[in-house]
Order: C-alpha cells, then sequence, then structure tokens
C-alpha cells in the first residue's frame, strides 16, 4: 500500500484505502474495485448535491422534483432495471415508446392518441378513425342515444352493422348489401344489382317473395300484386288493379273497382268491383259476362273509289260517309307490318267497309290483301254488278290464312235500297 494507507491510521486503518498497483481508493472498503468505492451509504447534503452517473447498481430511493423534469429540450435517457423500474410520476412535454408499454390502471390523455394497433378503445368522448373503421368481429354496436351513424370514407364489418334495436346492415358476400331486422334478412342487394325482398336469390331487377306488393295514395291501395290467395277464398291471384276502398279489390270492393286476376287453370280474368266481366281462357276464348261487344270504327269523308287503303291499325270497320263514286272498286287491305306477318296459318279475321251510295251503277266487286289480288268467294255464287241506289252499301270479307301469303276470302254485299 501506499502512504496514504499509513494517513489512515490517523483514524480507523478499514476507513480509507488506496491500492498501491490500481490506484483504487476505498472507502469503508480494504478491496476497491473500482476508482472510487463505497463501502456503506453516501449522503449529500443540501440542494446542489447532484450525482451524474451513467449506471446506478442496487435501488434508487428518494424524490424527483422540479429540477430532474425533463422538457423538450432535455432528454431522459438511459433509465434502467432489473427486472423493472418504478416510477410514480413523469411529467414530460413529450413521451416516445418505440417497444411495448403495459399499463395496469388508467392512460389519461387531453390530446390526441396516435397508433395503428389499439386492441380495446374506452372513450367518453369523439372517436376519430383518420384512415377508415374496420371490424373483424363482433360487429358495432351503438348503445343509448344517438342522432345517426355517419361514415365518409369505406367502412369494412365482418359481422353485422347493428343500428338501434333490432335492425342490422350486413354484407354476407363480395358486393352483396343486406338489411335486417328481429335477426332476420328482409332486403338484398346482389353483386349484380338485383335487389330481393324476401329472397336471397333475386332473380330479377326487382324480385319479391313470400308476400304481396302494394302501391298505395294514403291507406288506400292502388295497385297490388298478389301471391297467393290471400286477397280471396278462392286460390285466384291478383295481379294488378286499382281500389277505392281497402279491401283488397274482391272483398267488398265497389263498383268502381278494377282488377286483373289469374286463376289456378290458367284463364286471365277481368273485373270491375267484386263481378268478373270477362275471360280469357287457358285456350285462347273470351268470355264476355254481360254479352256487350263494342268495336272501334274507322270513320272518313273520303269516297272508297278515291282513297281504297283499308288500313287495319285503324280498326276492322271502316265507314266512308262520302258516296261511292265508281263502279268496280277495289279496295286494298293492308297494316303498317302486313297481313300475312300479323296473321299465322289458320287465323282468321273479319273486315267490313260501309260506304254510302246513290248510284246502282258504282259498287265493288274485287279485293287486295297487302297490295296482291286474290280470289274471292262471294256470297250467291258471283261478285256484284251493281250498288244501291240509295243509303249505304256494306261489303263483309272473311279472310282466312291458309299459307303463306295465301288466302282463303269469302265476300259478301248488303244492299239497303
Amino acid at each position: 500500500m501506499s502512504r496514504a494507507r499509513n494517513l489512515s491510521l490517523l483514524g480507523n486503518e478499514n476507513s480509507l484505502t488506496v491500492d498501491s498497483s490500481t490506484f483504487d481508493v476505498g472507502v469503508n472498503s480494504t478491496s476497491p474495485s473500482s476508482d472510487f468505492a463505497v463501502g456503506g451509504s453516501v449522503n449529500i447534503d443540501g440542494t446542489a448535491g447532484i450525482i451524474t452517473a451513467t449506471t446506478f447498481k442496487g435501488a434508487l430511493t428518494g424524490n424527483a422534483d422540479s429540477a430532474t423534469s425533463a422538457t423538450s429540450a432535455t432528454n431522459a435517457s438511459g433509465l434502467s432495471g432489473t427486472p423493472s423500474v418504478s416510477v410514480n410520476l413523469v411529467t414530460a412535454a413529450d413521451v416516445n415508446v418505440s417497444g411495448s408499454a403495459t399499463i395496469d390502471g388508467h392512460l389519461s390523455v387531453a390530446g390526441t392518441i396516435t397508433h395503428e394497433d389499439v386492441t380495446n378503445v374506452d372513450s367518453v368522448g369523439i372517436v376519430t378513425a383518420g384512415k377508415g373503421l374496420r371490424t373483424t368481429t363482433g360487429g358495432i354496436q351503438v348503445v343509448g342515444l344517438y342522432t345517426g351513424f355517419s361514415a365518409s370514407g369505406v367502412s369494412t364489418f365482418a359481422d353485422a352493422l347493428e343500428i338501434g334495436v333490432g335492425a342490422s346492415v350486413f354484407s354476407p358476400a363480395s358486393n352483396t348489401l343486406t338489411l335486417g331486422t328481429n335477426d332476420t334478412e328482409r332486403f338484398r342487394i346482389s353483386s349484380a344489382g338485383k335487389i330481393g325482398v324476401g329472397t336471397a336469390d333475386p332473380q330479377e331487377l326487382l324480385s319479391v317473395s313470400e308476400g304481396n306488393l302494394f302501391i298505395s295514395n294514403s291507406s288506400t291501395p292502388q295497385l297490388r300484386l298478389s301471391t297467393d290467395n290471400t286477397d280471396a277464398s278462392d286460390n285466384d291471384r291478383t295481379i294488378l288493379g286499382q281500389a277505392t276502398g281497402n279491401d283488397h279489390f274482391v272483398n267488398g270492393s265497389t263498383s268502381g273497382d278494377t282488377v286483373l286476376r289469374g286463376n289456378t287453370t290458367g284463364d286471365i280474368l277481368f273485373g270491375v268491383g267484386t263481378g268478373e266481366k270477362a275471360r280469357v281462357t287457358a285456350t285462347g276464348g273470351i268470355s264476355l259476362n254481360n254479352g256487350e261487344l263494342i268495336e272501334s270504327c274507322n270513320i272518313s269523308a273520303t269516297a272508297l273509289n278515291s282513297d281504297t287503303a283499308i288500313n287495319l291499325d285503324n280498326g276492322m270497320v271502316h265507314y266512308r260517309s262520302a258516296n261511292l263514286g265508281a263502279a268496280s272498286v277495289k279496295p286494298n287491305i293492308f297494316s303498317s307490318v302486313g297481313i300475312n306477318t300479323q296473321m299465322g296459318v289458320g287465323d282468321a279475321i273479319t273486315v267490313t267497309i260501309i260506304t254510302a251510295v246513290n248510284s246502282s251503277s258504282n259498287f265493288v266487286d274485287h279485293v287486295m290483301i297487302d297490295y296482291k289480288d286474290v280470289t274471292e268467294s262471294w256470297i250467291g255464287g258471283s261478285a256484284p254488278t251493281d250498288g244501291g241506289t240509295a243509303g249505304f252499301d256494306t261489303y263483309a270479307f272473311n279472310i282466312v290464312k291458309t299459307a303463306s301469303e295465301t288466302f282463303t276470302v269469302i265476300c259478301n254485299q248488303i244492299k239497303t235500297s
């Protein structure tokens, strides 16, 4: 040992020791292992007693006052311990955690928390999701009083989004949206843009299953599509109709109501009020319950000899108020698409021409179809050779298509004078 050891003889020789080879100084240590080793405790009195070190070993006890508070210009670094470091209160302008932070109690933040992976967020204020809101399980539930749900970006929900009480929005498949109530799907928009009500597989632009469709004015139905017999005691289906009351067109409807219905045998029924007025049968027959048959008549003031065109687009009955003014007049029966096109083989039509007359020298004795001559068969065995002298002459043409552009025409002349 150096002479300093001899100096220690002034007191206890263990109080101060200097190693002669390493020159390490020991206080209350006879074998110092560092430049300055203290075997006991160190007490520094006064406010100026500050110790700076890169490493503290053992317990660090005391209070950190304002003199040790970190500011934005001063970084507190190098504080570590095993197994952990306990700090009662840290006051800092900025806290940067590069690893993981575990908080067993509450975290109170007056500003904004920005993090890309948060397991749970419990907020009494407003939560703002800058890049959208995504739920992978459990959906989103809104509990309590709210004024609405607004999403300006795109939100993705793996489960249903519950809105209010019992209502939900769900996307069961890619590009598919459904609405539901009471845990049951009610409305669907498919990926093809088709809308289904009561069906998960809409086949048309609008498909309604297991229910009826009403279009109404207030409480009075104006249009009804029915899939079953709920509008009557039979099994007929209401296809459409207009009602003045709310009794489904059939049960208790009034005389001003109209209805078009289909029945189980394939017939189509036309009704007014509670009564059927006409029927088209499954075999193509037509039945009129009241016996009335009214047909439109095309009226022209031009004499038939001056305009021989009989256009069936204007009806099957043609009336010429001007007197027939020539002999051997040949009317031309046609339509915009052609009689041959409109009629199928085996079809038959009847065309009636009524013309005013004032001379027996003027009459009709031939007819054309689609601007082509045809062979006629006249009632009585021969074509007319004269006409009436007053009043009206009526010509009827019964036309049967027997092949393409081939017609059997039976003609008749009826004179009133």
